[in-house]
């Protein structure tokens, strides 16, 4: 699949960063409506950033599996890696991940992305455990309705939430 994203060299650079965005986001909206200001920031501050949209999202291509919650977002990050490595030889490579960002860093990491540091913010420690809570949030609908709303999902229509299972791959990080 083709990923797209931005690449924000920086002058002098001492490190880059991968800027990894959550399941409702882009590459420009990230972390939390303030990402391009936070990479403005960064790359003022000597780190480059690759930020670059998970598959499903944005501008990269979609996959028949639709979103998994961190699972195979996770390759996507590790081809990220590898490119930000490429564009920045020799110099070490942090990610950051918000929400499932955070989630997809932390399934990377356990599958060993090359990474010097990793920073996530409110991953989930299980998409199936979140769904409910999320979505009454999300929505306002009473949970009542909201449970087999999920069930349904799930069992029915084929959303894979036992596939972000964040804390399992946490227990594999390095």
């Amino acid at each position: 699949i083709r990923l797209r994203g931005w690449w924000m060299p920086a002058a002098g650079a001492h490190a880059a960063v991968v800027m990894v965005h959550g399941g409702g986001d882009d590459n420009r909206t990230q972390p939390y409506q303030n990402g391009m200001a936070l990479i403005r920031d960064l790359v003022g501050r000597g780190f480059a950033v690759l930020a670059f949209d998970l598959r499903n999202f944005g501008e990269s291509d979609a996959t028949p599996e639709g979103r998994t919650f961190g699972d195979l977002e996770a390759n996507d990050l590790l081809g990220a890696v590898a490119a930000a490595a490429v564009r920045a030889p020799g110099l070490p490579i942090a990610a950051l991940g918000c929400s499932m960002g955070g989630a997809t860093v932390i399934q990377a990491t356990a599958r060993g992305a090359r990474l010097a540091a990793i920073v996530t913010d409110s991953a989930f420690a299980d998409a199936r455990a979140v769904a409910v809570p999320f979505t009454v949030a999300d929505v306002g609908a009473p949970r009542l309705l909201v449970v087999p709303f999920v069930w349904s999902a799930e069992w029915i229509h084929g959303v894979p939430l036992a596939r972000g299972a964040t804390l399992a791959a946490a227990g594999r990080v390095p």
